[in-house]
């Protein structure tokens, strides 16, 4: 049995982290940080070719902080991200970071190299608090820096919520919903050069897609799905190359309606124990009755999706608002989720 959950807030509240194991028989409880108690209102996790995970949250001085947890389960702590233009700190509404894997296709633009330098690289998108759409790398040897990503006739571009994720080809792929609501896509290269931002298609025959929560996982041949709410119904959605936009079928059946965070991630060279496939897409939702959802989708030889149906996530008794997911290189996946701060109390640690 589940406890009651709490409603859904956008206050800031502890972050908690989870392990789901390959084969899903031996999860772990939900497990508070032990050294600081960690509280933000946003959060982002990434998985890295080494077996660690990089985490990016938003304390409560509205800054972004990033931390590293090992393969072996050590952690590095929370450290502030120097900010843009020289600012000793970064703040902004929407933060995402992806792991750059081992390239295992040609380069997408044939004048980079055949080798792609970004391997071992986490690679960072924000929306800072001026509105614009910023870029930065973490390497082994330190930061890039906050670089703003161009927009059109040569400017800035302005978004609200930006999602990243690093492909097979050794590019990385930013969405953003633009000023005008609108969702578009954005390729970097791992030259450094950018495609320029290109709106996404609509769903049920509309132009242009316009939601509000987002998400992308990139697939082995290099494409990338992207999981996102649609503020026309506030349902899930997920667009693939091969279907487009498809509504997502919630537990039991039925539709997700205005969750208050959605995360997708993909598990290359997954196998499940009676069938091989080619991959495995693992999606979680929270919602706003502070509940999570967790499913796994095996992707075939066709490339179409077989879901194995949602199943709750073991509750926490403040209730799920914001969440993130990784696939990890060895088949596992880590979950970071936000709690809700109103009913949060100190004797849960």
């Amino acid at each position: 049995m589940f406890p009651a959950a709490a409603s859904a807030s956008e206050e800031p509240g502890p972050l908690y982290h989870k392990v789901r194991t390959v084969d899903a028989s031996g999860n772990v409880n939900w497990m508070p940080w032990t050294t600081d108690n960690f509280e933000g209102s946003q959060e982002a996790i990434a998985a890295m070719p080494d077996g660690s995970s990089q985490l990016l949250g938003k304390g409560l001085d509205g800054n972004v902080y990033h931390n590293i947890r090992t393969a072996s389960g050590s952690w590095q702590g929370w450290r502030p991200i120097a900010g843009a233009h020289g600012a000793p700190t970064f703040s902004g509404p929407s933060i995402a970071i992806t792991g750059m894997p081992v390239p295992s296709k040609p380069p997408t633009d044939p004048r980079d190299p055949d080798v792609s330098p970004a391997y071992g690289q986490s690679q960072l998108a924000a929306v800072g608090n001026d509105g614009r759409v910023y870029h930065n790398i973490r390497r082994p040897d330190g930061w890039q820096g906050w670089v703003g990503i161009p927009g059109p006739n040569g400017g800035y571009f302005n978004a609200s919520k930006v999602a990243i994720v690093g492909t097979s080809h050794g590019d990385s792929s930013v969405l953003a919903y633009g000023a005008d609501g609108h969702l578009y896509t954005n390729t970097r290269f791992y030259s450094g050069r950018w495609t320029g931002w290109t709106a996404m298609p609509g769903a049920n025959g509309a132009k242009y897609f316009d939601g509000s929560e987002l998400s992308a996982a990139a697939m082995p041949d290099g494409s990338v799905h992207t999981l996102a709410v649609n503020k026309s119904d506030r349902k899930v959605w997920l667009f693939t190359p091969q279907l487009r936009w498809a509504p997502l079928a919630g537990a039991s059946g039925s539709e997700f309606t205005d969750p208050s965070d959605i995360a997708i991630t993909s598990i290359p060279k997954y196998y499940d124990f009676s069938t091989a496939y080619s991959a495995q897409v693992q999606v979680v939702v929270a919602q706003n009755n502070g509940t999570m959802h967790h499913q796994v989708g095996n992707i075939g030889s066709d490339k179409n999706v077989t879901w194995k149906g949602f199943q709750q996530v073991q509750q926490l008794p403040t209730g799920f608002n914001k969440v993130g997911i990784a696939g990890m290189f060895d088949g596992s996946s880590q979950i970071l989720t936000a709690v809700n701060r109103e009913s949060w109390s100190p004797t849960l640690v």
